[in-house]
């Protein structure tokens, strides 16, 4: 499988650490871009499940933010105001 870099914003780097671990941000980057994320960016898959439920949310590459548990995209749209 060819090798890819997986970015991470701040933004997502803090979502992590308020909603599922406050740890030091190389340590957060270790989990966000690992070979299940890598994996997931390459098919082209939008979000990928944590093992407690939260949703990492890819756009290409990069990893945007990490959603609560019990949320998905579809409930996201919901909840934004047009």
């Amino acid at each position: 499988m060819a090798s890819c870099a997986i970015c991470i914003t701040r933004h997502a780097i803090e979502r992590f650490r308020e909603r599922v671990e406050d740890l030091p941000d190389r340590d957060i980057c270790e989990q966000l871009a690992s070979p299940a994320v890598e994996r997931a960016a390459l098919i082209g898959a939008p979000y990928i499940r944590l093992e407690h439920g939260q949703r990492i949310v890819l756009q290409g590459f990069t990893v945007v933010t990490v959603l609560p548990r019990g949320c998905s995209g579809a409930t996201l749209l919901k909840r934004r105001p047009h």
